[in-house]
């Protein structure tokens, strides 16, 4: 299975936290690929792409991509994607709004959400997401969403159509 992160590498958006999320997960032997998109990188952050980088040139599971993708690149590579761990704090969702939840419903993608996010809840009728509280939480739901992976994939194609019919409707799109 293949584990996304996609947009503005940025420390609202838990940037910092790939690293040591990819390190958990190999420490307990757990096999997964890896595609991490990003473009815009505040300086606070060179140290975690560093380290990714060099994580990326010792196992070849872990593809980087430091580029800004047009539409149809950026939704190529969410084809690709099955699991996506939103490592934004719950606040910060519920409160601004997450794009990349909307993307990875309308893309079949299972997500880990913080604990605590309540955003979407109307969209999110099947358990298509786990929730954690810290990072150590967000590997261990990474690999039960891998362990059940059929059983997330059904039930986010079945929020992928409530989201579809939901702005089907919209007044906006209309």
């Amino acid at each position: 299975l293949v584990i996304g992160f996609m947009g503005d590498a940025r420390k609202a958006r838990g940037f910092q936290f790939l690293p040591k999320i990819i390190n958990i997960l190999k420490k307990n032997k757990h096999r997964f690929n890896y595609i991490i998109q990003f473009s815009k990188i505040s300086e606070d952050l060179i140290d975690t792409k560093k380290e990714l980088i060099n994580l990326s040139k010792k196992d070849k599971n872990i593809y980087i991509l430091e580029k800004y993708c047009d539409y149809k690149e950026f939704r190529d590579i969410l084809k690709k994607i099955d699991i996506m761990p939103i490592i934004h704090s719950a606040k910060e969702i519920n409160k601004i709004t997450s794009g990349t939840m909307y993307s990875c419903v309308s893309n079949e993608i299972a997500t880990v959400i913080p604990k605590g996010t309540n955003f979407m809840n109307d969209i999110m009728k099947y358990k298509s997401y786990e929730k954690a509280k810290n990072i150590e939480d967000f590997a261990k739901k990474i690999v039960k969403i891998s362990k059940k992976y059929k059983f997330y994939l059904r039930n986010v194609k079945l929020n992928s159509e409530i989201l579809k019919k939901i702005l089907k409707n919209d007044p906006l799109r209309k």
